[in-house]
């Protein structure tokens, strides 16, 4: 596995992400391909953090190192480009205590990364692994179209949202969608009010991510007292954003349209912190856990 230095990762993921947006893609709209998270075919371990959105928009949720699709008797395709994957990787070091005099051991985690390709960009694949997880995203699939994305969100998220003590209002007259931590208070408009079942989910699953933060929870630094504009109120927003097209995708909803302007705004945040987008995602994924393990 190839290391680098630490910011020079964060860049290639943020540049990765940004190169998304700047197409018009919006990779946290589908990080997951019918419900199914993008994962490695040989281990079948799933990818997590901005993993899930540096993976996102094949039309296959399974991916292989070049060593591995040698392995399977495979070859990737001419001009195929390959997908990062990162990784936190624990370092030891010396290190000098100026009051002691002595050396001391100092753990650190450092930001690494590996490349995979996409099976779709892979020939001569020789796999029964493949055909049979084939199978099983296809009966899954047709298992959702069977339901609609709005009883599929209730399933998903009653615990929680029954159990966690938040108070939740849909068809209040404000017209407005949100999250009120000081009174753990979600304020959504009527559904008829949406153009699309879908455009309610996500708006509704942003508000529950938002709410995961609160103090009694997850407790996200800055939220209650951030304001808009300033930084820890857009990674708040984008940890919202992505947490919302987790939970959307899992109840298949692959993409919602979006204006250029939304693409350009989180451009220009990624471009100004290029961390932002690896620990928002990180969060965003804590907050789905929390909702889909409430007890």
């Amino acid at each position: 596995m190839k290391t680098t230095k630490r910011a020079n990762v964060f860049e290639l993921v943020t540049n990765a992400i940004c190169e998304k947006l700047e197409q018009g893609e919006i990779p946290w709209q589908r990080p997951f391909i019918k419900g199914k998270r993008p994962m490695n075919l040989i281990t079948g371990k799933p990818y997590n953090g901005v993993n899930m959105l540096l993976c996102g928009g094949w039309s296959n949720p399974y991916f292989l190192t070049f060593n591995q699709c040698k392995q399977l008797k495979g070859s990737i395709k001419k001009g195929e480009k390959s997908t990062i994957i990162v990784f936190w990787k624990l370092y030891t070091k010396d290190k000098l205590n100026e009051e002691t005099g002595e050396l001391e051991e100092h753990q650190t985690y450092i930001l690494n990364y590996y490349r995979v390709f996409n099976v779709t960009q892979c020939e001569g694949i020789d796999h029964k692994r493949l055909i049979e997880l084939q199978e099983e995203y296809k009966t899954k699939s047709n298992q959702m179209l069977n339901q609609s994305c709005i009883d599929s969100f209730e399933q998903l998220t009653a615990e929680y949202r029954n159990k966690s003590g938040l108070d939740i209002e849909i068809g209040e007259e404000s017209g407005r969608a949100f999250y009120m931590p000081i009174l753990d208070f979600i304020s959504l408009p009527d559904r008829k009010e949406f153009i699309s079942d879908e455009a309610f989910v996500s708006t509704y699953a942003h508000e529950l991510v938002h709410s995961t933060g609160n103090k009694s929870r997850l407790n996200r630094l800055g939220r209650e007292n951030s304001k808009k504009g300033d930084e820890s109120y857009s990674k708040e927003e984008l940890v919202a954003e992505i947490g919302a097209g987790f939970l959307s995708n899992m109840v298949g909803i692959d993409h919602i349209e979006n204006a250029t302007a939304y693409c350009q705004s989180w451009l220009k945040a990624l471009k100004n912190d290029i961390k932002m987008i690896v620990y928002a995602s990180k969060d965003a994924e804590k907050a789905v856990d929390y909702i889909l393990d409430y007890k």
